[in-house]
């Protein structure tokens, strides 16, 4: 069956609206001139040589924290959910580069089925059981990465660690926030310094401390609509340090190659005098032609990625055949086309 010629024709009419609303958009211009005005200064950055980097890091290595999570199966509590996070050095140790960490869910299981009625308990009461399932899977996936972050600590020795997303997910339950605060003062004590890479930005934080005429011309008012196209390639936004973009971290917007969407990046607020120096360090990390962020995170990305074939060839193999059919095998799976 072919796709139905009326969606196109949604679809122009859509894209009509949003070009009128474009019209007026407030201009690039205006937007790099109230933000330097209320938030911070627009500051170019450089790109580093070996010298620089070797001063920076002191010799030690770059540790990339990413993770990944699959789900197989059909509709809940039918699913068995895999999760994996890879703390990766640029240098290996006792000939190993990488910490990993890994772990299983599924609603089948009676343990898993009770951590999670404890969790909605505790944090998300009124959300049905696969609602709060979501939110689950998230918490459990930060707990891991910041998990293999703190053992990639002692173990690396790192200048520093770069962590995929913001730093607020660490922060989200007692447990998560326990574990956050002891990676923090271990990277204290081991001197490395530590940054979250934030690829899509989804915060509405900048819109506030526009002018209301200019707040007015905005479609969304999210700081991904007013952040892109904003930055020269190799430029970032520094707020102001009385600004407060978010409550736990210190929040730099910057534009680190070609790709015309700004990242954030979060830092701890004991160490922004070291912002500046960490931003020119990720871009000069960054391919220009790339998606915005340091190539070294993507490279963990690959490694802690967890595909659906790896995934689907791992249960089969290992689960009697029954129980995979009995419980995980879709009914779609069974279609002959």
């Amino acid at each position: 069956m072919t796709v139905d010629l009326s969606l196109q024709q949604y679809l122009r009419s859509w894209n009509e609206s949003l070009r009128k609303e474009k019209y007026s958009w407030p201009s690039r211009r205006e937007l790099r001139a109230e933000l330097e005005n209320t938030v911070g200064h627009l500051i170019p950055l450089r790109k580093l040589d070996e010298q620089e980097i070797n001063t920076l890091s002191g010799g030690r290595p770059l540790v990339g924290v990413d993770g990944s999570v699959y789900t197989l199966g059909g509709n809940y509590p039918f699913t068995v959910t895999a999760f994996q996070a890879v703390a990766k050095s640029t240098v290996a140790f006792d000939r190993t580069d990488k910490v990993v960490r890994s772990s299983l869910y599924s609603p089948l299981d009676r343990e898993d089925r009770d951590a999670l009625r404890s969790f909605m308990e505790e944090n998300e009461e009124g959300l049905t059981e696969e609602a709060a399932f979501s939110r689950y899977k998230d918490r459990q996936m930060a707990l891991l990465e910041i998990e293999a972050a703190t053992i990639a600590l002692e173990r690396f020795r790192p200048f520093l660690i770069l962590l995929d997303g913001q730093f607020s997910r660490y922060q989200k339950d007692e447990e998560l926030f326990d574990k956050w605060h002891v990676f923090c003062k271990r990277a204290q004590d081991c001197e490395a310094l530590v940054v979250g890479v934030v690829e899509e930005v989804g915060t509405m934080k900048l819109k506030k401390f526009l002018s209301q005429p200019v707040q007015d011309r905005l479609i969304t008012g999210h700081d991904r609509e007013i952040l892109f196209g904003l930055f020269e390639t190799g430029e970032a936004l520094l707020p102001h340090e009385e600004i407060e973009i978010k409550h736990d971290a210190y929040v730099a917007f910057a534009r680190l190659s070609d790709q015309p969407q700004a990242i954030a990046c979060n830092f701890l607020y004991d160490q922004v005098d070291h912002v500046q120096d960490l931003l020119c360090l990720l871009y000069t990390l960054t391919p220009k032609q790339g998606r915005g962020i340091p190539l070294w995170l993507d490279l963990v990305d690959v490694e802690a990625r967890i595909t659906k074939k790896e995934w689907e060839m791992l249960v089969q193999s290992t689960l009697d055949k029954d129980i995979y059919e009995r419980f995980l095998r879709p009914q779609r799976e069974r279609r002959d086309y």
